[in-house]
């Protein structure tokens, strides 16, 4: 599953990744306060999913 990882205030972008299957993307994960995409993959990584298939 790809997924994408990105600043909540890119919500607007990821929505558009996701609808368009850029990057073969089939989950956004926006992360609140984050400033970059680099800083909201690290903020995220080890993050427990509650959807089945666990960890980001």
């Amino acid at each position: 599953m790809s997924r994408t990882i990105m600043p909540f205030e890119e919500a607007a972008r990821g929505y558009e990744i996701f609808e368009k299957r850029e990057e073969e993307c089939r989950k956004v994960i926006l992360v609140p306060g984050a400033t970059s995409a680099q800083a909201a993959q690290k903020q995220a990584t080890g993050v427990v999913n509650p959807m089945p298939g666990g960890v980001v």
